[in-house]
């Protein structure tokens, strides 16, 4: 069995991510609907200010909901929304986002990429 690989320019600040800053919001929306845009930006390694206009385009297409909850804001996947390109068919935000969460949680040996390609296929 093959080890992992990285990709050549892992290693570099400056390089492109194969995901957009986008798609990391929502995944670390998916696993913590609570979590303030601060702690969304560590996560992520953003600063806030680009968080919360993520989430602004987030919310604003309809991908989550904001929830007032006192003095905080909690955030939750608009689960029946499906994406807005026709290469993904009738794939829902919340599948793509489970599915690509769950490829930086899946046990080592795991296919959980089958995941994803199960989700396209629907």
């Amino acid at each position: 069995m093959m080890g992992k690989i990285r990709s050549k320019n892992a290693e570099a600040d400056d390089e492109f991510s194969f995901l957009t800053s986008h798609a990391f919001v929502l995944i670390q929306i998916a696993r913590n609907p609570r979590a303030t845009l601060r702690e969304i930006a560590h996560e992520t390694q953003l600063t806030e200010r680009t968080v919360y206009k993520i989430v602004r385009d987030l919310e604003t297409a309809g991908y989550i909901v904001k929830h007032r909850d006192g003095r905080r804001n909690s955030y939750s996947i608009n689960e029946n929304v499906l994406l807005s390109h026709r290469l993904f068919g009738s794939l829902t935000v919340a599948q793509l986002a489970d599915a690509l969460g769950s490829l930086t949680t899946a046990p080592q040996g795991r296919g959980a990429l089958g995941e994803v390609e199960r989700g396209f296929a629907s």
